[in-house]
């Protein structure tokens, strides 16, 4: 897995070891009163069940890889008096011991083991406190020196900034996210060094939280909620792609609702961590054959390790996250990215209506789309794949955030018409092939049975088929029907989830069907032009080369489908 600079949710969570230890802490109702005067709120308990997201006060939670900012009771007036966290920087009294929102030990105030805080950064970025931290690195907040405004600062670890490797990585990020100016990708404002020579990037910090935390807030959202935020998402990501920059690592908790004094909220794309520069060789960071990204989003040719990935990732990514927020579930949901990888290159995910039945048959199919397994039956471009989602969006383009129950609403959508036509063709789709499947099995078989009955009607040498000949005229049209029907349905079940495979899949039937039908014509026209040209006898014609001309039509009806398969693939 290729490595970036990132601050892990699992860094940021309270484990239930240290949740159940602080519960036999003697002063925990004094702690609750305390936090009670500091913050203004009654807190019901202290510790968290496993896996639960620590919370700021006001319900905001601090985003795994994200730049967030809140108004800090403790930021200001600080006293010796007082003990302070360094990870989310309020101030408690002197009874406390751990920070109850965090878990994080207190220090005296004024004080930090963090030579950092406090830094000036190219006399610009004073650095106060750390917002989050990860396995690679650390985010803190800054202010500017001159104006009245907060920054972002993401800075390696000490332990790794004799890495080559993790320090070009980090460089890339910084080329890749000042390369695309968008509204939609979060800003980059310098790129410095720190007084020990790390290197460490400004950018602008963010207010709210990340899609994967309201989405564990709210399962899963509506089509009129969840298309206005795609949309941003893929303005966002055409920007990058506009500069050649591919994201490669997509995914909801990359994704950040940054709310904005109005009541809007703007999505804003992060982590270029893993972004390619198109045209460079990152090959040198990555190595042939890496696999980078994350197993549930990322495309099957990451997954494969190939070296030719392009923007077309993105697109299945974006696909994928569409799908998260409109199911309420990743599309390879598995406890292991072992398994994920491995689901990921064997088979296609559910099919989302599977899941949730709200979803239109032509939305779905729009995803079923952009989430093809090869690349060349995806959209072209993340431009195209917003324009076939925005037929479902009409009137639900502008996101609003309530503050008070911190959900996202959206203007009441309906179906333009060309989301109806999309999912009238959507809804025709797989009944369509299942009438092609059995319409090709049902010729297939004729065919077979009128070539056995010629051949029949050669060998007795025009006298009359009795029953057991006619028996077994039947039985052979009946074993080319099954088998046909075995052979087409199987090939058409192994694609039920994949839309365009199934497109693709109908297509091949048809094509077969025409051909055979087009060779038997053809071979006909020959027989009845032979017979009044050469014979100078119209009409007369042989059973046995009647029933060859049969066999040869089927034979090339099958091998023009095989060939379009072929070809498609």
């Amino acid at each position: 897995m290729e490595l970036a600079l990132r601050v892990m949710p699992e860094d940021l969570e309270i484990s239930a070891e240290r949740a159940h230890a602080r519960e036999k802490i003697p002063e925990r109702e004094l702690l609750r009163e305390n936090l009670d005067r500091a913050h203004g709120s009654i807190v019901s308990r202290i510790s968290r069940p496993r896996g639960a997201r620590v919370p700021y006060p006001s319900g905001v939670s601090l985003a795994d890889r994200t730049m967030l900012a809140k108004d800090d009771p403790g930021r200001t007036g600080t006293s010796l008096e007082k003990l302070r966290c360094n990870l989310c920087g309020n101030e408690y009294p002197l009874a406390f011991r751990v920070c109850p929102l965090d878990g994080a030990s207190l220090m005296a105030a004024g004080t930090s083991d963090d030579s950092m805080i406090g830094a000036v950064l190219a006399g610009t970025f004073r650095v106060t406190r750390v917002v989050g931290e990860g396995g690679m690195g650390r985010l803190y907040e800054a202010e500017h020196v001159r104006l009245d405004r907060r920054y972002g600062v993401k800075v390696i670890h000490t332990d790794y900034a004799g890495r080559e490797d993790l320090l070009a990585r980090f460089d890339r990020e910084a080329r890749a996210m000042s390369r695309v100016r968008s509204d939609h990708v979060v800003d980059v404002v310098d790129v410095l060094r720190t007084p020990d020579g790390r290197p460490c990037i400004a950018v602008e910090l963010l207010e709210g939280r990340d899609l994967e935390q309201y989405l564990e807030e709210k399962t899963k959202l509506s089509v009129r909620e969840a298309l206005p935020l795609f949309r941003q998402m893929c303005r966002g990501l055409a920007a990058a792609h506009a500069q050649g920059v591919v994201h490669r690592d997509l995914k909801p908790s990359n994704l950040f609702l940054s709310s904005d004094p109005g009541g809007g909220v703007t999505l804003k794309i992060l982590d270029f961590g893993v972004a390619k520069q198109l045209g460079n060789d990152d090959n040198k960071l990555t190595g042939t054959g890496a696999i980078v990204g994350t197993p549930a989003y990322m495309a099957p040719e990451q997954a494969r390790g190939a070296i030719d990935v392009n923007a077309s990732a993105d697109v299945y990514a974006a696909g994928a996250v569409l799908y998260r927020m409109l199911t309420g579930k990743p599309p390879y949901d598995d406890d292991s990215s072992g398994a994920t990888l491995v689901r990921l290159l064997e088979e296609q995910p559910p099919r989302p209506r599977s899941i949730e039945k709200s979803i239109p048959e032509g939305l779905e199919e729009v995803i079923e789309h952009a989430m093809a397994r090869e690349p060349g039956q995806r959209y072209a471009t993340i431009d195209d794949l917003e324009a076939a989602a925005t037929a479902f969006a009409e009137g639900g383009g502008t996101v609003v955030i309530d503050a008070s129950r911190a959900s996202i609403t959206a203007a009441t959508t309906s179906m333009t018409g060309d989301a109806k036509a999309m999912t009238a063709k959507a809804k025709r789709l797989r009944p369509g092939a299942v009438g092609n499947v059995v319409a090709a099995s049902l010729g297939v078989g004729l065919s077979a049975g009128i070539a056995l009955a010629l051949l029949v009607d050669a060998l007795r040498d025009g006298a009359q088929i009795g029953t057991p000949e006619l028996v077994l005229v039947m039985i052979g049209a009946a074993v080319a029907f099954a088998a046909t029907l075995a052979t087409l349905g199987r090939s058409l079940r192994s694609h039920w989830r994949s839309a365009p495979k199934i497109r693709e899949e109908s297509e091949r039937i048809q094509l077969g069907v025409m051909i055979g039908l087009g060779t038997f014509g053809a071979l006909e026209l020959l027989a009845r032009v032979w017979s009044v040209v050469a014979l100078m006898r119209p009409g007369a014609w042989s059973p046995m080369w009647a029933a060859a001309r049969v066999m040869v039509a089927i034979g090339a009806g099958a091998v023009a489908a095989a060939w379009g398969s072929k070809k498609k693939s």
